[in-house]
């Protein structure tokens, strides 16, 4: 009985399975390279020697047409090198040879083009000209194809032919006479006057159509259209006796001779045959494979002994490590195990994750610490030399702050994450800087330290800088503001000098720098401002009357202005906030609903002017916002025949021409119903109304100015002095000079106390 269970127990069967599964595919992989040997072997590099022949026919193809076209092209020419009587005209010499070498300079197996005619002794070849006789020679010496060979073969009209591969001899080599195995390729001549003989290198030209790739103890006959030999890799071959034996030229035929197989081939190109030669099969097939079987048979036979062995050694072992990982007894089996392995490993994980995380947070509460003004005490210096060579990983460090925001240009409004944003841009920074440590301070401002060997390394962190936002704004989806610090010796103490580099920047950073990183000692400190009360007032009162262009002309003005000046964001940002109460403070109160809508846009638009990243965007903030207003005040014809906005249009355009129905254009009413709202709202006509504006102030006018009746008549919009005159009259009771000099005394007396 406790046999039976120890043989039906399911670890002990897992283990033996488990190896009974390496005898199995032992065999199986041992099968069949046993099939796939010595004769399967053979016909598959059989089959593959083929598609190499293939390819190298398809060389040879290439590179006999490469000739033929050099050929043709040579005869194409079109320049006389001889005359009839054979004389040598040097001009087009000249211009046959330049052709030649540019031609032939691709091409490595053509050893040397040689351009003759059979009534001269002249040759042009790539280098020049020469004697025929002479180059045949000197330089391609054979004890058969010499020069007269040559000239006789060329006096006769042949087409192209391939001579066989022969040994030639150069006389004059650097070390000696040197020999060479060289095709020669004499050109058409039914054509052209020409005669074309190109040299080629039999070894190079091999080398050319890869003939490596063969299998080995293979060669290859080549034979052109007439069934000549030109080209045979086996030098110890009796050509002409095999083609006699063979007796066969038929192309895609194949038989056995011996102890070799022949394949014949035929080009597409040419007519010409190529032949392959291959060892036939290996002997004593037989053998081999009774001795491979009987390997495998042992094999499997001792595999099978070895399994059941290790299976009742193995299966204590397993048992206990089953123990450790908490089982009680029982089978023991590798599911549990393999359970068991996962479950320390999630805790390992889990646990891991947990100690990082700690661990940051620490580094991270370490250096919001050390920033700030106040001293530490000596136990928490001591705390934080743990983590000072994670801090501090070079002799200098600078602090680079980065701010981000949604990409405005991308149209993105939600705020990115912060553990994302963390993520990019840690990965940017250790790509760039090898000893950079990168904080999460709070909302979206990041701190890095970036550790310099010394101070002049700090250009080069800048410019590193600078390319990483332009990335992060290309790329990512978000706007980055660096403010790059000074650099510092690697202290605790120094941490707080540098955070107020940062603060420094980030409040004395200058108007109409677009630049989205600031280099603190790059920042120019002005005590300028541009504010000027009188067009400030006159933005409020455009924007209240309607007129929307001029209170957008006037920002753009003051941005522009302030900007010139370089005014540090300190500055600049009440500036924009104030713009932004003058351009709120107008606005329609009709409805609880709308002012609310109305204080939350303010309240927007000014946390978005206190964190924009330069003046750009403080301007778009206050041209949105003035946009927005201008929008509300012409949405509807209650808003456009306001009393307020009526009455300071007067007050701002009484010097021009105004009359009914210019009001009543400006406010896209009819003129009479303008005159009925006019005289309903304000309990008198308009034109009355508009008499004692412009009266008042040419009363002050003739108080305070020393301009004639005519000229403050004019300015105070009237056409002309005597209706300026009569008007004045008509409300006063007395002209506009019997006024002034009534009023002379007065008026001394004011300006003496005035001085």
């Amino acid at each position: 009985m406790p046999n039976f269970k120890m043989i039906a127990n399911k670890g002990l069967l897992q283990i033996f399975f488990a190896l009974l599964l390496v005898v199995t595919i032992m065999f199986i992989s041992n099968y069949i390279v046993f099939k796939n040997s010595i004769s399967g072997i053979y016909d598959q590099v059989s089959e593959n020697n083929k598609l190499v022949v293939k390819n190298m026919i398809q060389s040879f193809d290439r590179s006999f047409k490469d000739i033929n076209d050099i050929i043709f092209s040579i005869n194409m020419l079109p320049y006389e090198a001889w005359d009839a009587s054979g004389k040598a005209d040097m001009s087009n010499v000249y211009m046959i040879q330049k052709n030649l070498a540019k031609m032939t300079s691709s091409i490595d197996y053509i050893e040397e083009v040689v351009v003759f005619n059979t009534a001269s002794s002249l040759a042009i070849t790539t280098e020049g000209t020469s004697d025929l006789n002479e180059l045949i020679n000197q330089k391609y010496r054979h004890k058969l194809y010499n020069a007269d060979f040559w000239k006789s073969y060329a006096s006769s009209k042949h087409p192209m032919r391939i001579f066989p591969a022969e040994d030639y001899s150069q006389a004059a080599a650097p070390f000696g006479e040197q020999t060479r195995k060289l095709h020669v390729v004499l050109g058409n001549n039914q054509l052209s006057t020409l005669n074309v003989m190109i040299f080629i290198n039999a070894d190079k030209l091999l080398r050319h159509v890869n003939q490596t790739a063969m299998m080995q103890g293979t060669s290859i006959i080549v034979l052109d259209q007439d069934r000549n030999v030109i080209l045979s890799t086996e030098q110890n071959w009796d050509i002409v006796g095999a083609l006699k034996d063979l007796a066969v030229t038929e192309a895609g035929s194949s038989l056995k001779r011996k102890d070799y197989e022949f394949d014949f081939f035929k080009s597409d190109y040419n007519d010409y045959i190529y032949i392959d030669k291959i060892p036939y099969k290996f002997q004593n097939v037989k053998t081999v494979t009774d001795a491979n079987r009987l390997i495998m048979l042992t094999a499997i036979v001792a595999a099978l002994i070895l399994s059941v062995m290790l299976t009742f050694y193995l299966y204590r072992p397993v048992k206990d490590i089953l123990k450790l990982f908490g089982g009680r007894g029982g089978w023991a089996d590798f599911r549990s195990i393999q359970a068991g392995i996962r479950k320390i490993q999630e805790e390992n994980e889990a646990y891991k994750t947990q100690m990082d995380f700690i661990d940051s947070e620490m580094r991270r509460g370490v250096l919001m610490h050390a920033l700030d003004e106040y001293s530490h005490s000596r136990e928490f210096e001591i705390r934080t030399q743990r983590y000072f060579s994670d801090m501090f990983r070079d002799r200098n460090f600078m602090l680079t702050a980065f701010y981000v925001q949604p990409h405005k240009a991308k149209g993105e409004t939600a705020a990115p994450k912060a553990d994302e944003v963390y993520d990019f841009l840690s990965a940017r920074l250790q790509s760039s800087f090898t000893g950079t440590v990168l904080y999460h301070a709070g909302r979206l401002q990041f701190l890095a330290l970036v550790g310099v060997h010394h101070g002049a390394e700090r250009d080069s962190v800048l410019k590193e800088i600078r390319k990483l936002v332009r990335q992060t704004e290309n790329e990512g989806t978000y706007d980055v503001l660096a403010v790059v610090g000074r650099a510092y010796t690697s202290k605790i103490q120094n941490c707080h000098l540098a955070y107020q580099d940062i603060i420094d920047g980030m409040t004395y950073r200058n108007a109409g720098n677009a630049d989205h990183v600031i280099d603190v000692q790059a920042i120019r400190h002005s005590r300028k401002i541009y504010f000027p009360t009188d067009l400030v007032e006159k933005l409020s009162n455009c924007l209240s009357s309607g007129d929307e262009t001029e209170c957008i002309r006037i920002i753009h003005h003051l941005m522009d202005k302030n900007e010139e000046l370089s005014v540090p964001f300190n500055k600049l940002v009440p500036i924009a906030k104030c713009l932004l109460f003058y351009v709120f403070q107008h606005m329609d109160e009709d409805g609880q609903s709308e002012v609310n809508d109305y204080r939350d846009w303010e309240r927007k638009a000014s946390s978005a002017i206190e964190n924009a990243f330069d003046s750009a965007a403080i301007r778009d903030e206050l041209v949105q916002a003035a946009q927005m207003v201008a929008k509300s005040y012409n949405n509807g014809q209650k808003r456009k025949l306001d009393q307020q906005a009526i009455s300071r249009y007067i007050e701002q355009n009484y010097m021009h021409n105004l009359d009914l129905n210019h009001m009543a254009d400006r406010l896209e009413t009819s003129p009479k119903y303008f005159s009925n709202y006019f005289k309903k709202t304000f309990g008198v006509n308009f034109v009355e109304y508009l008499n004692k504006v412009r009266l008042a102030q040419a009363k002050k006018m003739l108080l305070h100015t020393n301009a004639s009746v005519a000229e403050i008549g004019e300015s105070t919009g009237y056409l002309n002095s005597s209706t300026f005159t009569s008007t004045f009259k008509k409300y006063y009771g007395i002209s506009p000079s019997e006024y002034r000099k009534k009023h002379e005394p007065s008026v001394m007396e004011l300006r003496r106390k005035t001085k």
